[in-house]
C-alpha cells in the first residue's frame, strides 16, 4: 500500500511538471507578450527594454528554469491583462467556482439518482432506453459545444436567464442572482459527466 502511495505521488509530480512546461510552452507560442503590452506606435528601444526587464532575452530554458522556480515558490507572476499578480485573481475567483462546483453536484446528484434508481426499476422499458439514450448523448458531446449551445438556447434564444454574471450566496433575495446561477449550474450539470 505504501509503495502504490509513492508510487501515485511520483506521478503526480511528473503530471504537474509535464503541466507546468506545457504552459509555459503555450505562454510563449501565443505571441510575444512585449507587443501586448506596449502600443503599436512604440519604438524600438522600449521594446527591447521590456524584452530585458521581462527576461525574455535570456535563452528559453533560462526562462523555464525561473518560470519552474517561481511557480514552485507560489509566485504566478503578473496578469498583463489586469496589471496585478495572477495569485490575486485566482484566489478572488475561488468562492465563484466552489459555489457553481457545489450547486451543480448537488443538481446533478438530485436529477441522476432518482432516474438511474427508476431506470433499474424499470429495466428494459420504454423509460429506461430514453435515460439510457440521454446519458449517451450527455456523454458524446463535446463539453465546450454543450455549454455554448446551453447558454445560446436559454439566454438568447428563450431569453428565460442571463447569458452571464454570478450573484453569489450573499445576492440570494435577488432574483437574477438565482437566475443567473442556475443558468451556470444547469450548463456545468450537464456538461459535468465529462
Amino acid at each position: 500500500m505504501v509503495a502504490y502511495v509513492i508510487r501515485r505521488l511520483l506521478q503526480a509530480i511528473v503530471v504537474i511538471f509535464g503541466v507546468i512546461v506545457i504552459t509555459f510552452i503555450i505562454s510563449r507560442v501565443i505571441g510575444d507578450p512585449v507587443v501586448l503590452l506596449l502600443p503599436p506606435e512604440a519604438k524600438l528601444e522600449e521594446r527591447l527594454y521590456l524584452t530585458r526587464e521581462l527576461g525574455l532575452d535570456r535563452p528559453l530554458y533560462v526562462q523555464l528554469a525561473v518560470y519552474v522556480r517561481n511557480v514552485l515558490k507560489g509566485d504566478f507572476g503578473q496578469s498583463f491583462r489586469h496589471q496585478e499578480p495572477a495569485i490575486k485573481l485566482i484566489v478572488e475567483r475561488i468562492p465563484a467556482t466552489l459555489y457553481l462546483a457545489i450547486v451543480s453536484t448537488a443538481l446533478s446528484v438530485c436529477i441522476a439518482v432518482p432516474l438511474g434508481i427508476f431506470s433499474a426499476i424499470k429495466r428494459g422499458t420504454i423509460f429506461d432506453r430514453i435515460s439510457m439514450a440521454l446519458a449517451l448523448f450527455g456523454q458524446s458531446i463535446p463539453v465546450f459545444w454543450a455549454g455554448i449551445m446551453l447558454v445560446l438556447l436559454f439566454a438568447v434564444k428563450w431569453k428565460l436567464l442571463p447569458s452571464s454574471g454570478y450573484g453569489g450566496p450573499a445576492h440570494e433575495g435577488d432574483s437574477n442572482a438565482g437566475q443567473r446561477l442556475s443558468l451556470s449550474a444547469s450548463v456545468s450539470v450537464f456538461v459535468w459527466q465529462e
